[in-house]
């Protein structure tokens, strides 16, 4: 089983496109942070 992990996006500063590859299981691991999330706080 192929797995690929990405962790901290913090995508606030730009916009993440993951390259693509073959995995069966893609984790987002926290945080995922975004300018729209960061605005309401």
């Amino acid at each position: 089983m192929k797995v690929a992990i990405y962790s901290d996006l913090h995508i606030e500063f730009g916009e993440f496109v993951p390259p693509e590859i073959n995995v069966d299981l893609v984790i987002l691991s926290l945080p995922i942070l975004t300018k729209l999330l960061i605005e309401k706080v």
